[in-house]
């Protein structure tokens, strides 16, 4: 049976062949399309789902409207929403803030671009990123303290290790080595070169700031 379906199938292709491979090739755009959508899907849905307990951490953004124009979103918010969460719903645990900044980084003689994120002290205890040298617990306790990615310690200490080395931020403003993030794989928006406490004096997000309503940076 199977087999005379087969050849009358085969028979028919031939008898038409303009008409089957427009089919044929239609199909296969519509597959080919529907599986890229599929793959491209997922992994816009994984952002992040890899970081331990990921399902019970929120980023907090804000929606600001305006009498005489549409409204603006951000995808931050300011350092006081964050603690008057903690400090009003019970649900609230524990709050963290991120600020990515641009600094020049000094290693010796050599200056380097990058891309710093500013955090508070507990950032590793809440966000679980995978430190291969340091403990998450400590790593940022120190004001002056820095981690730095897999990719940024070899390319500022090449196989050394850089625990205990010094970078200068800014020009003017030394941090010691305390950890080593591990490279973070590509879906995430948490990459970064390198991370400091906020406590820190390289941290260039004023105190005044820190207090106003109105800087959605946190």
């Amino acid at each position: 049976m199977f087999r005379n379906y087969l050849v009358t199938a085969l028979h028919n292709i031939l008898r038409h062949k303009l008409y089957s491979f427009i089919n044929i090739a239609g199909l296969g755009v519509g597959l080919a399309c529907a599986i890229f959508i599929a793959l491209y899907l997922h992994d816009e849905l994984s952002y992040d789902k890899w970081i331990a307990d990921s399902q019970n951490i929120y980023r907090i953004e804000e929606t600001f409207y305006f009498p005489d124009g549409p409204p603006q979103f951000f995808d931050q918010t300011s350092f006081p929403a964050t603690i008057a969460m903690q400090a009003e719903i019970p649900e609230v645990v524990e709050h963290t803030h991120l600020i990515p900044e641009r600094m020049t980084a000094q290693v010796g003689d050599r200056l380097f671009p990058a891309s710093v994120d500013a955090v508070d002290p507990n950032f590793f205890q809440m966000i679980k990123l995978p430190l291969v040298k340091g403990d998450p617990a400590t790593v940022l306790a120190q004001p002056e303290s820095i981690v730095l990615s897999q990719a940024t310690a070899r390319k500022f200490f090449g196989s050394a290790d850089p625990l205990g080395k010094t970078v200068t931020l800014g020009g003017t403003h030394p941090v010691t080595v305390t950890g080593v993030l591990r490279d973070l794989p590509h879906n995430t928006q948490l990459a970064a070169d390198l991370v400091v406490p906020n406590t820190s004096k390289a941290d260039t997000f004023s105190l005044e700031a820190r207090k106003g309503w109105f800087h959605s940076n946190g």
